[in-house]
């Protein structure tokens, strides 16, 4: 079975001059880093305050709709839901 992880290396997180969390954030699926790259450094909280309302809509989704997860730099565009389940199972 795939394992997809959210990964934040604690380490890496600092407050800026914005007062905004930054660190190191990605997408890890079965121990290897797919998206942006393992030591991706962004606006973690943000991130994830993103991510979480996205997923709180998931059960809604039609199968042909796509989400864009967002990360500052640009997103991982048109994730079907059809790949997403297949991510989970």
């Amino acid at each position: 079975m795939d394992q997809i992880k959210i990964k934040v290396n604690n380490k890496s997180l600092y407050i800026n001059n914005s007062n905004n969390i930054v660190g190191e954030i990605c997408i890890e699926k079965n121990g290897y880093i797919f998206f942006p790259d393992e030591k991706w450094t962004d606006f973690v909280v943000v991130i994830l305050s993103w991510w979480n309302k996205k997923l709180r809509y998931f059960k809604y989704l039609k199968i042909e709709e796509r989400l864009d997860f967002d990360f500052m730099d640009g997103p991982l565009k048109n994730i079907d839901l059809v790949y997403l389940l297949s991510l989970f199972t």
